[in-house]
């Protein structure tokens, strides 16, 4: 997650910086099982037409849909690659676009989607103005996550007789009500005193 926050900083590659356009995937999580909504978006204000790739791991989500997202634009949104981790999107209309969602993408968060996030990302993405000529963009990456609890074992260093705390923290995006778990340590290097 960290290194997916660090690029999302970053902006990426960027193509150009003579205008602020972006293909932003917004980033999104969810629990096992539940469908979550990534939809790309285009920002800027030189923007007649343009197609880009969607790419994503597909051992890691799961593609329910793909589709258009309704405006006055012609589009088309292919997913016939989606067991590749691909999706085509192509888009115009007379006017520039200012901001708008081009695409709707639903995924299933599946048992080994990171909790850390995997990425959806934008490639291949070539964006013209209203003359036709190609236009510079910044592209950004997205991620869809598992929400998921977080278990850490703080400790602290010590010599042999010295008693020692090892403290257990929960923490992450769904906090359960109860529970239980196993601490395992090895019992001919460590004998527990109490555990509160």
């Amino acid at each position: 997650r960290e290194l997916l926050q660090q690029l999302q900083l970053l902006k990426c590659k960027t193509c150009g910086t003579a205008l602020d356009i972006r293909l932003d995937p917004k980033s999104v999580s969810g629990e096992k099982g539940e469908q979550v909504t990534v939809e790309v978006c285009l920002t800027g204000d030189a923007v007649c037409s343009g197609n880009f790739n969607v790419r994503f791991d597909s051992s890691n989500l799961l593609l329910i849909s793909a589709e258009k997202v309704n405006g006055s634009w012609l589009s088309s949104v292919n997913d016939k690659e989606k067991e590749n981790g691909l999706v085509r999107v192509s888009f115009a209309q007379t006017t520039p676009f200012t901001e708008a969602a081009l695409c709707r993408l639903t995924f299933e968060v599946l048992e080994n989607t990171p909790a850390d996030g995997t990425a959806v990302t934008i490639e291949g993405a070539r964006l013209y103005n209203a003359d036709a000529k190609l236009v510079d963009c910044s592209l950004v990456f997205g991620s869809v996550s598992r929400d998921c609890v977080w278990y850490t074992l703080k400790s602290a260093n010590t010599v042999e007789g010295q008693g020692v705390r090892a403290e257990v923290y929960m923490s992450g995006t769904q906090l359960p009500c109860g529970g239980n778990f196993a601490l395992t340590y090895d019992a001919d290097v460590l004998r527990a005193s109490s555990v509160l």
